[in-house]
């Protein structure tokens, strides 16, 4: 039932590069975002 929960380590590399596209992603479209909708607290 638990097995899923453990990662090893090149399934950790996967994520962590994932996340790091996604902020990536996410810090390419915050200006945007911003231009549009003025500042926001999200």
């Amino acid at each position: 039932m638990f097995a899923d929960v453990h990662l090893d380590a090149a399934g950790l590399r996967r994520h962590a590069a994932r996340a790091l596209a996604a902020a990536a992603e996410l810090d390419e479209l915050m200006p945007i975002a911003y231009t549009l909708t003025g500042p926001t607290h999200i």
